[in-house]
């Protein structure tokens, strides 16, 4: 028997983090969070109860983190996938990090080029997601890249763990 794991997808930034969760191979939530202002352990502490509350509701066991170029990252970016480390290792949940690179590389068997690409591929296989792919298309402040970022995040982890256990 196939195990089904239970995937966090987070695309992570100091104002935006995108979240969606693949479990049982469907994807069940996938949303953007925001967090305004300038950065503070205030901040890391709402930003961490988010992904915790996540981890909880979903019953989640294994994490896939997409995070941006190591040259763009701030103090605030180190200590949120600092915190983050520590808390998949504290609970015993499996990470997995990955770059944009990467899930341009995997995203749905077609060749992604650009962001804009990705998220009209997932807004194409996900008929959930479609309204608000459509949306980013005619938006010039792309609000929704980052949850779109975290559905390929989830999605690549969820392929490798069933390779894995297949």
């Amino acid at each position: 028997m196939v195990k089904s794991h239970s995937v966090l997808g987070l695309s992570i930034g100091t104002r935006k983090m995108g979240v969606a969760v693949i479990r049982n191979n469907r994807l069940e939530c996938a949303r953007v969070f925001v967090f305004p202002g300038r950065w503070s352990e205030p901040k890391l502490q709402k930003m961490m109860r988010k992904i915790k509350y996540k981890t909880y509701k979903y019953q989640i066991d294994s994490f896939s983190l997409k995070i941006p170029p190591a040259s763009h990252h701030t103090i605030g970016l180190k200590a949120l996938i600092k915190t983050i480390k520590e808390y998949c290792k504290e609970k015993d949940i499996a990470l997995h990090v990955c770059t944009i690179k990467e899930l341009k590389s995997h995203a749905i068997a077609e060749e992604i080029k650009n962001k804009k690409m990705l998220v009209q591929a997932l807004g194409n296989k996900y008929p959930e997601l479609s309204y608000k792919a459509k949306k980013e298309q005619v938006n010039r402040n792309l609000h929704h890249t980052k949850m779109f970022e975290a559905v390929a995040a989830a999605e690549l982890l969820t392929e490798v763990l069933h390779k894995q256990t297949t």
